[in-house]
Order: structure tokens, then C-alpha cells, then sequence
């Protein structure tokens, strides 16, 4: 048995449309989605990302990013599609982190003197006018060389065709299924759009406490 080397299966989002339009038996296993297939099931796929927040799907991912700091440094500048800043270090020319606390924005607005330099022990991340940003206190004086950050991120949107899902690969098969669910009726397919909606709903569950890592355990009132 040969056992291959590759595990980097990731499908594009050309390719996630092919996949429902098969299952839903619009296309033959030699033939490929039209121009006008592709521009109707992208919309779909869209509506059906931006709506997975409604189920309490997680749909943001995080990641840790390192910025460079000098004397005088009082704040860092997050992507801008940055929805949060966790866990935050700095680090001093010997390498050694220190992790700093987390104000909320009313800690941050009593601090009589934010101008006050020093190792830095706090921060703030603030959202304005579509700026994120991170607010050092005290400013940095210089014995801090650079902070590490966990930023939470929106997922990226699938607007072109060799783009991949920007969820965790378990998420593939719920995604196809819950397209192939959205499509049905555009070809008066509604029984096998009702199949593949509550196959979506069965994969995405089972997704989701993956992604969560929660397993299936519910609290009950007790009688």
C-alpha cells in the first residue's frame, strides 16, 4: 500500500461550486460551471458565510503578530481588519516577554497621566472610524524592542475563483453541502435542496465543536 506524502487538499472556490453543482446533478463529472453559474452560486456562497455568525459559528481567526518597538512608542497599528487584540507581550533586548494587562476603555480614560514613560505593564485596543489601534501605557522607554499581539481577524472573502476557504478544513464539506442547498431551487431542485440542507446543518454542527472543541453536551433544567 502506498500512502501518499500530500495532505494539502484545500478547494478552491471554483472548485467548492463544481462540487454542489455535481451533487445536485447540474453537472456531468466532465463538465465545468459556466460563467453565469459561477457569478449566481459566488453570491450564495457569500450570503452563506456572512450568515454563519447567526448560528454562533466563530467565524474570525486568530493569529499572532510581532511589531517593532522604539523609544517613545506609545501605540501599534493592527490590520484593519482586526476585531480584537488578546494576549499581548513585550519583549527586551535580551529576549525575555512580559505579558501585559488588558484595559478596557473606561480603565484607560481615568489614568491621569497617559504620557508617562516606562516599561510598558498595559494596554488598551480601541476601534475608530474603521482604525484599529493599540495604546501602550506607559509609553515605551525603550527597554521594550517589540510586542507580539494575538489579533482576531474577520475571515476573507472568496472573491476570486483560485481563492481558498478561510475556515479550518472541516469546514469544507458543510460549506459545499449548504451551497449545494442554496442552489437547489435556482434549478427547481427543491427536494434535493431540503436533503442537502439538513446534510449542512448535520456537517456544520459537527464543524463547529470541532472548531470550538466542544463536544455535543447540553445543560437541562432538572424537574
Amino acid at each position: 500500500m502506498t500512502v501518499s506524502a500530500n495532505a494539502v487538499f484545500d478547494p478552491t472556490r471554483d472548485s467548492l461550486i463544481k462540487i454542489a453543482l455535481r451533487k445536485l446533478g447540474v453537472l456531468n463529472a466532465e463538465q465545468e460551471p459556466d460563467a453565469a453559474q459561477i457569478a449566481m452560486a459566488s453570491d450564495e456562497l457569500d450570503l452563506i458565510l456572512k450568515a454563519l455568525p447567526n448560528r454562533g459559528v466563530p467565524v474570525r481567526v486568530r493569529e499572532r503578530v510581532t511589531a517593532t518597538l522604539s523609544s517613545g512608542t506609545s501605540t501599534i497599528t493592527p490590520a484593519t481588519d482586526t476585531e480584537d487584540v488578546y494576549k499581548t507581550t513585550v519583549a527586551d533586548s535580551n529576549g525575555f516577554d512580559r505579558e501585559l494587562g488588558k484595559l478596557t476603555l473606561d480603565e484607560y480614560q481615568v489614568i491621569s497621566d497617559k504620557t508617562i514613560q516606562g516599561p510598558p505593564t498595559q494596554f488598551v485596543f480601541t476601534r475608530e472610524n474603521g482604525t484599529a489601534l493599540i495604546t501602550l501605557w506607559p509609553v515605551n522607554d525603550g527597554t521594550a524592542v517589540s510586542a507580539t499581539y494575538q489579533r482576531v481577524r474577520r475571515i476573507r472573502d472568496m472573491d476570486a475563483g483560485d481563492v481558498t476557504l478561510d475556515l479550518p478544513r472541516f469546514w469544507h464539506k458543510a460549506v459545499a453541502l449548504e451551497l449545494a442547498a442554496a442552489l437547489g431551487p435556482h434549478f427547481n431542485m427543491l427536494s434535493k435542496a431540503t436533503f442537502f440542507a439538513e446534510s449542512a446543518a448535520r456537517e456544520a454542527e459537527t464543524a463547529n465543536m470541532a472548531d470550538t472543541e466542544t463536544g455535543p453536551m447540553r445543560f437541562v433544567v432538572g424537574e
